[in-house]
């Protein structure tokens, strides 16, 4: 049994010694992978201060209420816990604020929270959700290299409608370590599709582009990627790929996995 290194960007690495600011922003089951987060923080950098923003349509839909709570009675001082709920039931001794987050209850919160250290902010949830909290954040002048995002799906009606069925079809080479292998991709299918179907083992993961686990170096040719939500935007102008997401538009294209 073969297991891969774990991928993505998606994660923090503590140390005792750090002194920052993490601010989590969370819609529904979105806070799975951030309350991983939130609890190493506040139990093991003393120095360091988290803040979540949490969505829900109502109270009893809040996932982790009662350790959310018990953690910031218990670490008041470094956590900092807003719960936006679209429909709030009159008297909840929650930290509440009625409604959705907005662009403008995001910059309403950037001037709440402390700006110093500069916080890094973590997005979790449905993709509106997601990118409302970053129209916010770049609103406020907040810069992609402190924003990370997380996905759990990505819209499979986008992705169809991405996926022509019309065209030749592309030979690709791929370059995995020391081996070089000749792809055929048909129309409508993606590199790592086409890859997997002709038998050859490429790493991935999600098949969503949220993850980078397939990430590539395209070396050469003209490519187009549906949606390569791992990807920063000047990775992708370095010639970042996600194979889970790419589509060779010319017949030169190499693309080298393992770098």
């Amino acid at each position: 049994m073969t297991f891969l290194r774990p991928a993505g960007r998606f994660y923090i690495e503590t140390a005792t010694k750090s002194k920052r600011h993490l601010v989590l922003w969370a819609a529904g089951s979105g806070i799975t992978p951030l309350m991983s987060m939130l609890r190493a923080i506040l139990f093991l950098e003393p120095l360091s201060r988290v803040s979540l923003i949490y969505q829900n349509h109502h109270i009893d839909r809040i996932i982790f209420r009662e350790q959310l709570q018990a953690l910031y009675q218990k670490f008041r001082r470094r956590f900092g816990l807003w719960h936006y709920i679209s429909q709030p039931a009159p008297g909840s001794p929650l930290i509440h604020r009625p409604g959705r987050i907005s662009p403008e209850a995001v910059q309403g919160m950037l001037r709440v929270l402390p700006s110093m250290p500069p916080p890094s902010h973590y997005l979790c949830g449905p993709e509106g959700f997601r990118r409302t909290v970053r129209r916010g954040l770049e609103m406020g002048g907040i810069g992609g290299e402190r924003i990370f995002e997380e996905a759990f799906v990505a819209d499979a009606t986008v992705l169809a409608s991405q996926a022509s069925l019309e065209g030749p079809m592309r030979a690709v080479r791929v370059t995995l370590g020391t081996e070089t292998y000749q792809v055929k991709v048909p129309p409508g299918s993606t590199l790592l599709e086409a890859a997997l179907q002709q038998g050859i083992d490429l790493p991935y993961s999600c098949k969503q582009g949220t993850c980078s686990t397939c990430m590539g170096q395209c070396l050469s040719g003209q490519v187009q990627m549906d949606r390569p939500e791992a990807l920063l935007d000047f990775e992708m102008a370095q010639g970042k790929v996600l194979t889970c997401q790419t589509r060779p538009l010319s017949d030169d294209v190499h693309i080298r996995i393992g770098f």
